[in-house]
């Protein structure tokens, strides 16, 4: 079985709107898990959506970090 992950790396308003996708992906095929990856501090507020089996957390902080050391770095 293959797994769905939903990429949501916006911010909190992002993510409840992004809720009726999720749920309408689910009901398109319920036997199909669905993973959320989201920023850490959302990462509570996805564990509650029913239709999400696992939650990973992004740490943008990191990416944003590591980008702007790069373009520096040229």
């Amino acid at each position: 079985m293959s797994r769905a992950l939903l990429i949501q790396l916006a911010r909190l308003g992002d993510l409840v709107q992004s809720l009726p996708v999720l749920t309408a992906l689910h009901s398109a095929n319920p036997q199909q898990p669905l993973d959320l990856l989201c920023p850490s501090p959302l990462v509570a507020l996805g564990k509650l959506f029913p239709c999400v089996e696992r939650v990973f957390p992004w740490k943008g902080e990191q990416w944003h970090e590591l980008a702007t050391t790069r373009m520096t770095d040229c």
